[in-house]
């Protein structure tokens, strides 16, 4: 019988969703983060279940061809890339793999499954982080939490994140040593920075924002000053207030302490408006591909009438309407829509429109309103549509569905109901949004049966 702290050597036959290695050993499946598949390890028990156990890498025996040295030096002690072990070409085939298993497996789907495509870069792709902020007995640190505790990494640099970022952050870490600040305790719910945020676009500028327990920022004529003379290309300083007991990031009051409201992010020829808490795929490079995939998949025609669901800022909603006869945007979220209108204008499109309200309560009413919708985009996020929007796609008769996801087990679920429905799914095309971690955006296209 299994029993804690017992060592057990094993091999490792495959990679969970989040990026640990699977073996077995005495009836029991062994998670052991850090192995990889194709390796025998040794590995000691740290958590044991009814069926299950999770057991710590000890030591490599055989090690798999595919591992290599990974160049974070906090990789061992930081919750984010968890593959960095895992060479690039298998990450991709990882990917893949585990879309074709998620489509089968959880939606009953035998289709195309095109290879993973490629990140245009490897590292230094995103273009917005959140850095979370703690005081510890000697500073103030910035970074990320250690996986499955709340326990912050001191982070300097973060080997994806732009470089230009980097930059600014250590820039932010100078102030907070040089002034003292203080730092959001949240279980106590004292102390003041929460969170720094830091976003960029392809021109060069950057935001920086902080988000602080409070309605003001101390030493904000010396905040605005030292971080306008450090950080180059600073273009947008922003403040937010969230004064909530809440592990939500961002609270609602905000305000620009210098520079612009927004920044303008350029994807496939089209300028878009990037504020704070504006939502935009964190690898732009990568999501010009994506959108392009998923403007092949819908096959637009110059007399359709395309409705994307979950438009966030529109990015999606005006890039079909370069091709639709009209393209609608249907989000929940205000901030989103009033960016989306912001974009509409700024790239003078006249045949799009942008509905702030529940997909499942607009769709219907935008029916009425056309009668037909040709085309239906579907960019949900993480926890997929939910029923209720399924059912009012279904209502809708769409002649295509292209469905983007960043979770490949919610997507197969969803699909299914809609191919049940009378839709055939006929392909699927996994994007690798987020290289060194387990994360992976897809397209699935279906066309209606009858």
């Amino acid at each position: 019988m299994i029993k804690k702290k017992d060592e057990m050597i094993i091999t490792i036959d495959d990679l969970t969703v989040d990026g640990h290695g699977i073996g077995r050993h005495e009836g029991f499946t062994v998670f052991v983060p850090g192995a990889l598949p194709g390796e025998t390890v040794k590995a000691s028990v740290i958590k044991l279940a009814k069926n299950y156990c999770v057991a710590r890498l000890l030591e490599i025996i055989k090690p798999s061809p595919a591992r290599i040295k990974p160049p974070c030096p906090y990789y061992k002690r930081c919750g984010g890339c968890t593959l960095q072990h895992l060479s690039y070409e298998k990450q991709l085939e990882y990917k893949t793999e585990y879309v074709k298993s998620c489509l089968k497996r959880l939606g009953g789907l035998d289709i195309s499954v095109h290879s993973c495509v490629p990140s245009p870069k490897e590292y230094g792709y995103r273009n917005k982080s959140s850095f979370p902020v703690a005081q510890t007995k000697d500073s103030i640190i910035t970074g990320y939490y250690a996986p499955y505790s709340h326990q912050l990494i001191d982070i300097e640099q973060c080997l994806i994140m732009d470089e230009k970022a980097n930059r600014a952050l250590n820039a932010v870490r100078a102030f907070f040593k040089k002034h003292k600040v203080s730092a959001y305790d949240e279980e106590k719910h004292e102390g003041l920075h929460r969170h720094i945020i830091i976003r960029s676009v392809k021109n060069g500028e950057l935001m920086v924002a902080a988000v602080v327990n409070g309605p003001k920022m101390p030493h904000e004529k010396e905040w605005v000053g030292d971080l306008t003379r450090d950080i180059e290309g600073l273009s947008s300083l922003v403040l937010n207030s969230n004064i909530q007991k809440t592990n939500v990031i961002l609270g609602e009051k905000e305000k620009v302490l210098s520079g612009k409201e927004y920044l303008l992010e350029e994807i496939s020829g089209l300028a878009f408006a990037v504020s704070l808490k504006s939502f935009l795929q964190v690898n732009r490079e990568q999501s010009e591909r994506l959108y392009e995939k998923a403007l092949e998949y819908a096959d637009i025609a110059g007399d359709d009438i395309v409705a994307d669901l979950f438009c966030g800022i529109g990015t999606l909603t005006l890039l079909a309407a370069r091709k639709a006869k009209k393209a609608y945007g249907i989000e929940i979220v205000q901030s989103a829509i009033k960016n989306a209108d912001e974009n509409k204008r700024i790239n003078h499109i006249e045949n799009a429109e942008f509905i702030c309200a529940d997909v499942s309560d607009a769709l219907p009413k935008l029916m009425n309103k056309e009668k037909n919708i040709d085309i239906v985009l579907l960019d949900p996020p993480r926890k997929g549509c939910g029923k209720s929007v399924l059912e009012a796609v279904l209502k809708a008769l769409p002649k295509r569905i292209v469905y983007i996801s960043c979770d490949p087990a919610t997507l197969s679920r969803d699909i299914k109901i809609l191919a049940e429905g009378g839709y055939v799914a006929k392909e699927a095309a996994p994007f690798d949004m987020f290289p060194q971690t387990t994360h992976v955006e897809t397209i699935v296209w279906m066309s209606r049966t009858k």
